[in-house]
């Protein structure tokens, strides 16, 4: 009898796994590029790779995979032998991270527990996490990695410590060159377990220390380039961030800016929280219907809590560090717990609302990636007039920087019309701008507005002193910017919100 509701439960999780993790992936896979904020960013610094030193961007930017905490697409773009153009192969890597996570937290469920659950595949509801919206593309590909590599931390526990010791070593490696959070996830979550079984007298301090020895190498690593290594270009701002960082913090599991400013997102991402806070609320009930905590997992989830809750906002010239441990810790969170006094009514209620709010969720998600498809034509359609090897200057229309949608999408000129953007990341990727055009670039956070550009004691940035000296176009990204028509441009072409002006010297 306990053989058959052992498979039974195996089949509920495996259709579970198809349809969440499906439901998940396909808005993903049916848009060629999502409005996902730095992913334009990152297209372009991976068809920087793909030229191979060749062409007009050769003259710009040099490209070096060497050991960086932050390389995850890149090492696998590498790997797969550059398959493809970049912008298929970032979608394909987004449909994998989807499918990875929810595969992911149902493998670590099943090592905590035993035996295969359809719960855990309920963390598809945070597969569009804070960290997707922003498009921090490398770490979300990193988050399965950490999911997985802690349920391999808990699945070799009777193993003899050296031996774990040398499996950790290149698995954390691996995980610290895909992104050092990710590494950090399953660094603070072994911790986590670690401290548990030595409180519990189930290990002793010198296997605890020997323990660690798997993530030493990479944090000592860290910690001199942080000390000893060049500046970046991002510059070493840390702050930790004030109340309303802290309540992201909570948020960043289903939700972060720039989603919140579309309501159907922002409340299909609500409805996610709150459906798993009221199921999290019934982990102190005593009898009936109610959530149960592996025992395994009490550790690392108490770890990965108390730092994600102490987190900064920026730290070391990175920002929004504040909402990434947070993407692991739900989905540790989803593996952690399980149902005990589920009827099959329950069961169904359950079910029906997790599809409910995985569908809005989706659904939203789409319906925002058809609206940048269309602007993204319209983009393309402007660009045609750009000569390759031109240098772009991308500005915006006053007051428009909180539409964080097109802070980067002027990245789409490089794989497009092989140009130079000012606003590409530096430093902290593979990437750098050549010597001769570092005046003439900065890892902005966004363009700069148009009265700043024309007003010359305005200027607080570098490279965009002297603009029309440095720069051959500007791409307008507003409506109702005709104000950059002031200054020393004539116009080639417009579509929708962009327009194309040529520098006249």
């Amino acid at each position: 009898m306990s053989g058959s509701r052992s498979t039974q439960s195996g089949l509920w999780a495996a259709l579970a796994f198809a349809v969440a993790a499906g439901g998940a992936a396909a808005p993903i896979a049916l848009h060629p590029l999502l409005p996902l904020v730095d992913l334009p960013n990152h297209i372009a610094r991976l068809h920087i790779a793909g030229t191979g030193g060749a062409g007009p961007l050769a003259d710009y930017y040099t490209y070096r995979l060497a050991p960086k905490p932050n390389a995850a697409a890149d090492l696998l773009w590498a790997l797969t032998g550059r398959w493809g153009d970049p912008v298929h192969f970032v979608r394909a890597t987004l449909v994998a991270y989807a499918v990875a996570l929810v595969g992911g937290t149902m493998v670590l469920a099943r090592v905590a527990w035993g035996r295969w659950s359809p719960w855990p595949a309920a963390s598809a509801l945070v597969v569009y996490s804070g960290a997707f919206f922003w498009g921090f593309h490398n770490f979300v590909l990193s988050v399965p990695g950490a999911v997985l590599g802690l349920a391999l931390w808990l699945a070799t526990e009777r193993w003899r410590t050296r031996w774990r010791v040398a499996l950790f070593v290149p698995v954390a490696l691996a995980l610290y060159g895909m992104h050092f959070f990710g590494f950090a996830a399953l660094a603070i979550g072994a911790f986590g377990r670690e401290v548990q079984r030595l409180a519990g007298g189930e290990t002793g301090w010198r296997q605890t220390a020997s323990l660690a020895l798997p993530f030493l190498g990479p944090t000592v690593w860290t910690a001199v380039q942080s000390l000893d290594g060049p500046p970046s270009s991002a510059g070493a701002q840390s702050l930790f961030g004030g109340w309303s960082e802290r309540l992201e913090v909570l948020r960043a599991p289903v939700l972060s800016a720039p989603a919140e400013a579309v309501p159907a997102i922002s409340s299909a991402g609500d409805a996610a929280l709150a459906l798993f806070a009221g199921a999290l609320l019934l982990a102190v009930r005593r009898r009936g219907l109610r959530l149960t905590f592996a025992p395994a997992l009490k550790g690392p989830v108490i770890a990965l809590a108390v730092v994600a809750l102490a987190m900064p906002f920026w730290l070391n010239g990175v920002a929004m560090t504040h909402l990434r441990l947070p993407a692991v810790l739900a989905a540790v969170l989803f593996a952690a717990t399980e149902w005990r006094g589920l009827t099959r009514g329950h069961a169904a209620l359950l079910a029906a609302a997790v599809a409910g709010v995985l569908t809005a969720r989706a659904v939203s998600l789409d319906r925002y990636a058809s609206a940048y498809d269309a602007d993204l034509a319209d983009l393309t359609a402007v660009l045609a007039e750009l000569p390759e090897g031109a240098r772009l200057l991308p500005l915006r229309a006053p007051g428009q920087e909180p539409d964080r949608r097109l802070w980067h999408v002027a990245a789409v000129a490089v794989w497009q019309r092989q140009a130079f953007v000012p606003t590409l990341f530096q430093g902290v990727d593979a990437l750098d701008v050549r010597t001769r055009w570092e005046d003439r670039a900065d890892p902005a956070t966004y363009p700069t507005e148009i009265d700043d550009a024309l007003n010359p004691g305005a200027i607080s940035r570098v490279f965009i002193r002297n603009w029309p000296a440095k720069f051959t176009h500007v791409l307008t990204l507003d409506r109702g910017a005709e104000g950059i028509e002031a200054g020393p441009v004539r116009l080639l072409s417009g579509a929708g919100r962009f327009t194309l002006y040529a520098v006249v010297r």
